[in-house]
């Protein structure tokens, strides 16, 4: 008898732990073709007269911290923006130097001084894409500019432009010793402070040259970077530099 019921037990266990295994009826899926590693997502039977989405792009904002590129430092918030910016150069898949803004660019003494000869159909636009003005040297010289106030940009992304461009250290200094509004006040403009301390010229409106500390034959890849990117002297005076940064 005792085995009698240890045998009918064992069954009863055997059945419950099949049930429970069984499976439920597959759902309607999208069948991944012969070959294809990638994984089939359940799907619904679209609606009548409905056409389906074949192309969705979904923008990436996770991180995002500020429209101004110029101020920023974070990885995630420059890897949004440099999709929206241009610079005076990029760089292609093996890392070499092409064409931005810049349409040509190099040294003719040994690497000290730069030319960036700048394209003449580059513009700026607002939110909504219409075109604002044409993209100029002085541009990038308002961008420095910017970039080496202490009190309109805070130190940020200066290290390369003070490491490599003659008179950017000093420059950068001089706006720390003067108060607040005084700083604020400067700009890149003709016969400014700026242009009167730091090694870049703008000598026409589609050029723009830059003086090194010494000799720099990788200096292409530098003018790919943050620090080199323009301001437009137009943006600052709509919307007042002291609103620069909360874009």
């Amino acid at each position: 008898m005792k085995k009698f019921i240890a045998l009918v037990l064992a069954m009863v266990m055997a059945l419950s732990l099949f049930a429970g295994c069984a499976k439920e009826e597959p759902t309607a899926t999208t069948a991944a073709p012969a070959g294809d590693t990638t994984t089939a997502a359940t799907t619904a039977a679209p609606e009548e007269g409905v056409e389906p989405i074949e192309d969705l792009i979904l923008a990436k904002t996770y991180g995002l911290e500020t429209f101004a590129i110029w101020n920023t430092e974070g990885a995630n918030t420059r890897g949004i923006l440099i999709n929206l910016y241009e610079g005076l150069l990029d760089n292609d898949n093996k890392s070499q130097s092409i064409p931005a803004i810049a349409k040509s660019w190099g040294s003719e003494d040994g690497n000290v001084t730069w030319k960036f000869e700048l394209r003449d159909d580059a513009k700026w636009v607002d939110v909504n894409g219409a075109e604002k003005a044409p993209v100029v040297a002085a541009d990038f010289a308002t961008g420095m500019e910017y970039m080496l106030n202490f009190h309109k940009n805070g130190g940020h992304n200066t290290p390369k432009l003070i490491e490599f461009v003659k008179g950017c250290k000093e420059y950068y200094e001089y706006t720390q010793s003067l108060e607040p509004a005084e700083a604020m006040a400067l700009t890149a403009g003709e016969g400014s402070k700026f242009m009167e301390m730091v090694g870049i010229e703008t000598p026409d409106e589609h050029t723009v040259i830059y003086t090194c500390l010494k000799p720099t034959p990788y200096f292409d890849s530098l003018a790919q970077t943050t620090s080199f990117y323009p301001i437009p002297q137009g943006m600052i005076d709509e919307i007042g530099v002291e609103n620069l940064n909360g874009l």
